[in-house]
């Protein structure tokens, strides 16, 4: 899943569009970043339950296997010390390679490791039938967005103060 969100990383553009628009007191772009994000970190979920969905169907991940108990994936559904500060790294990151005009691959293992996996996980755990581990990707989901988001901005900011000094 990791590897697969490194190529995708559909949402560290859009999220730094709303930290550069909330950054530069530009609210239409920051709503179009929130627009953006929002479908492209749905895409990854619904990817996800299609995925799990035809693995199902074919056999080559039988429904009574439950992936909701494997690991990798309770860490996906749990908002814990780790997934903090990879979604605080993500945001300052991203503002910083943004601001410079960078683009960096490490950037988007940051990102990709901070939200396209909860959001995969939030639609594999719906089909577990788990509302509790849904919600719990989703709110994972929801505070690492958030802090690549405040992150972000305050990086922006930060470096606009700063570099007009």
């Amino acid at each position: 899943m990791l590897i697969g969100a490194m190529v995708v990383a559909p949402a560290l553009t859009p999220l730094e569009l709303v930290s550069a628009g909330l950054a530069a007191n530009r609210v239409g772009r920051a709503r179009f970043g929130v627009w953006v994000a929002f479908v492209g970190l749905l895409a990854a979920a619904v990817g996800a339950v299609g995925t799990t969905l035809a693995l199902n169907i074919t056999g080559v991940l039988p429904p009574e296997a439950n992936l909701v108990e494997k690991p990798l994936l309770e860490e996906r559904v749990t908002v814990g010390w780790f997934s903090v500060v990879a979604a605080a790294a993500a945001g300052i990151a991203a503002a910083i390679a943004t601001d410079q005009d960078r683009t960096d691959t490490l950037v988007g293992v940051v990102a990709a490791l901070a939200l396209v996996p909860a959001a995969a996980a939030g639609g594999i755990t719906l089909l577990s039938r788990s509302p509790a581990k849904a919600t719990g990707g989703l709110l994972l989901l929801v505070v690492n967005a958030g802090l690549v988001v405040i992150t972000g901005t305050v990086a922006l900011w930060l470096q606009a103060r700063v570099g007009s000094r």
